[in-house]
């Protein structure tokens, strides 16, 4: 009869771990998820940002293109491309 007490306590304790396990990578989850959040809006805002500064950039470069402002957005688009950089350039 012993023996099967100990075997009970031991599968409530296990119970018990795993309860509290599950609890713990629950919130995990999402803090995980409140912090991915925070980053994409962050994100978001430094690509608008870095978005205008290449607007900006285009139609200083595009007068020295003789009002080709086409050429000149090319020009900065292959550029960016080659260094890894996401372009999207809306001018506006």
């Amino acid at each position: 009869m012993q023996g099967k007490a100990v075997e009970l306590r031991q599968a409530n304790d296990d119970l018990a771990w795993q309860t509290a396990e599950a609890i713990l990578l629950r919130r995990d989850a999402d803090n995980n998820a409140r912090i991915a959040a925070q980053f994409l809006a962050k994100n978001s805002c430094r690509f608008d940002a870095l978005n205008q500064a290449a607007v900006t950039a285009v139609r200083v470069v595009a007068p020295a293109c003789r009002g080709d402002s086409g050429a000149a957005s090319l020009a900065l688009g292959l550029a960016w491309a080659g260094a890894g950089v996401p372009t999207m350039i809306v001018l506006s």
